[in-house]
């Protein structure tokens, strides 16, 4: 038997090391993907469409402005330091805490909040008459 020793040079050595370090990230990367695509951890909401009125309504955490079948949805919490607002005047939702204002479309028009609310991801199931909320 002719055992012959074979020596490595540091650049190949420090080349397999380092695509032997990779192999723990990208199985760690690839199953923090994998999690996010199945669990993403949103919390669903559901909502009757007969508890929705016409024009802003306000409903578990999500406000709605429907105009027809129309319909924008929001989170309740202000941008500015995440109240939840609950009401609305002269065509404005209002924060309570520090007197935010917004339109009916999320856009800020007076502070002391400088972000829009965020909208959220909805469907409407017609079977079941809901709206579906993804918060």
């Amino acid at each position: 038997m002719n055992w012959r020793k074979q020596h490595i040079n540091r650049k190949e050595f420090l080349r397999w090391a380092g695509i032997l370090a990779l192999v723990p990230f990208l199985y760690f990367w690839y199953s923090v993907i994998r999690v996010k695509s199945f669990q993403d951890g949103r919390k669903k909401i559901e909502i009757p469409l007969s508890a929705i009125v016409e024009g802003l309504s306000f409903h578990d955490q999500v406000i709605i402005n429907r105009e027809g079948n129309t319909f924008l949805v929001f989170s309740s919490k202000c941008t500015h330091l995440g109240c939840n607002i609950t009401e609305k005047q002269g065509g404005k939702i209002i924060c309570p805490c520090h007197g935010s204002q917004y339109d009916y479309e999320g856009n800020v028009i007076k502070g002391p909040a400088t972000k829009r609310l965020k909208r959220l991801d909805f469907l409407i199931e017609e079977k079941e008459k809901m709206v579906v909320v993804m918060r």
